[in-house]
């Protein structure tokens, strides 16, 4: 099924800005909220579907992008080759999302710093 790409969402541009850094519950929610409303208002759903995504294991859980917005460790491998923790987060404002057509979310697609 052909996909195509909407995004980056300018109503997101305000979490630049690191709002979700010192977050809490609430903010999550919140933000959670937002990205679902604007993915609504750009005619597409994070809800699940038969469509084929890129990752079988990937569900368009919207809440764990969001929990992944939040600063958290992950195992990389340092420039010599050995195993090295970082801290990483999803960065909202780059948001893009792969949809089919009928809309529903098949891939995020993001930077992270």
């Amino acid at each position: 099924m052909p996909k195509r790409l909407i995004g980056p969402f300018s109503e997101l541009s305000h979490y630049s800005n690191d709002t979700l850094e010192e977050g809490t519950y609430t903010d999550l929610l919140e933000a959670m909220d937002e990205v679902r409303q604007v993915l609504e208002d750009s005619g597409c759903s994070s809800g699940s579907n038969d469509t084929e995504a890129r990752d079988p294991q990937w569900g368009a859980d919207l809440s764990e992008l969001i929990c992944r917005s939040l600063p958290h460790p992950v195992n990389a491998i340092d420039k010599d080759g050995k195993p090295t923790v970082e801290t990483i987060k999803v960065k909202l404002e780059t948001l893009t999302v792969e949809v089919d057509n009928d809309g529903y979310v098949c891939a995020w697609i993001y930077e992270e710093s």
